[in-house]
């Protein structure tokens, strides 16, 4: 018994490491970029129409240090602090909740984004946990497709599993990416510097909808766009 502690926490001390380490570096990115951004603005002769596009590239840049550290908040969260009581969720309520507060980012991307299903898909778990998993679903779909993206939020009832799937039109994952794409930090490739992410939103989703008791299915090809459907266990009568 001693042992196995001893190597769980070694393998504890390891994934906290590594998961500092990364988060440092994406950290530093876009921070050594608002550096690089300030002082070019503080030159004097810069033309007007170079001064309006470096302001939006610190703007692009805020936003993803803002997106980074909400990222780095919910894992933490969800390791430290209790994440409220285990209660009966309404997924298409939760769902509509979730895409009301995405309003403003999800119309200044120039996305549009349809809520599909009937109430009466119920679980019984954290409201925190699953708007988390939601919302990085639905920020991944946004932030990572040109614009102007379309995805469908539905819920599908079963007996024993509902569904929840955020499918959009984009340019599709590659199947070589599949098996990796829920590790922390894997980002793959992408073409767009500007939307390319810490590889941290589906990690959370995967842990957070692990913790509900359910699983991520993921359905893509290039050029065909991607589903992510999150399956979850349906509430049992007196739970």
């Amino acid at each position: 018994i001693l042992m196995l502690s001893v190597r769980s926490e070694m393998r504890f001390k390891q994934a906290r490491e590594l998961f500092l380490a990364g988060a440092t570096h994406e950290l530093k990115t876009p921070l050594a970029s608002l550096r690089l951004y300030a002082e070019t603005l503080a030159r004097e002769g810069l033309k007007p129409e170079d001064r309006a596009r470096i302001h939006l590239r610190m703007v692009d840049d805020v936003g993803r240090l803002e997106h980074l550290v909400d990222e780095v908040l919910s894992m933490s969260a969800a390791d430290t602090f209790d994440q409220g009581p285990r209660q009966r969720l309404d997924l298409r309520d939760e769902c509509g909740e979730v895409l009301d507060d995405l309003r403003r980012f999800i119309a200044d991307r120039r996305a549009t984004v349809e809520l599909r299903g009937q109430r009466g898909a119920t679980v019984f778990g954290n409201r925190l946990t699953f708007s988390l998993a939601l919302r990085n679903l639905v920020i991944n779909a946004v932030r990572h497709c040109p614009a102007p993206v379309h995805v469908t939020v539905s819920v599908d009832k079963g007996q024993r599993w509902h569904r929840v799937t955020v499918r959009d039109d984009g340019p599709g994952i590659p199947r070589r990416y599949h098996e990796r794409i829920f590790e922390c930090f894997f980002t793959g490739e992408s073409r767009d510097s500007d939307a390319k992410g810490a590889g941290l939103g589906l990690y959370l989703v995967k842990r957070n909808v692990d913790s509900l008791g359910g699983s991520v299915d993921l359905v893509s090809d290039e050029g065909r766009g991607s589903s992510f459907t999150m399956v979850l266990p349906a509430m049992t009568t007196g739970a």
